[in-house]
């Protein structure tokens, strides 16, 4: 996610070039806060993943 935001905001083609400076800072609080959510999201999928693990494999290596 961090990459494409940034790939977004170098491309000299891209719109962000044309915007004001107030509204690319306004863009880039925005921009921040979705890579925020989109990380929290995909640490708790991997967290839950983790978790969810049959108890014989979680078990199973301790024991080994």
């Amino acid at each position: 996610m961090r990459k494409l935001v940034a790939l977004y905001q170098e491309e000299p083609l891209s719109r962000w070039q044309g915007l004001r400076y107030a509204t690319q800072a306004n863009h880039r609080n925005l921009l921040g806060q979705i890579e925020r959510r989109y990380v929290a999201q995909a640490a708790a999928v991997t967290k839950i993943r983790i978790l969810n693990a049959p108890v014989e494999r979680r078990y199973a290596s301790a024991t080994e």
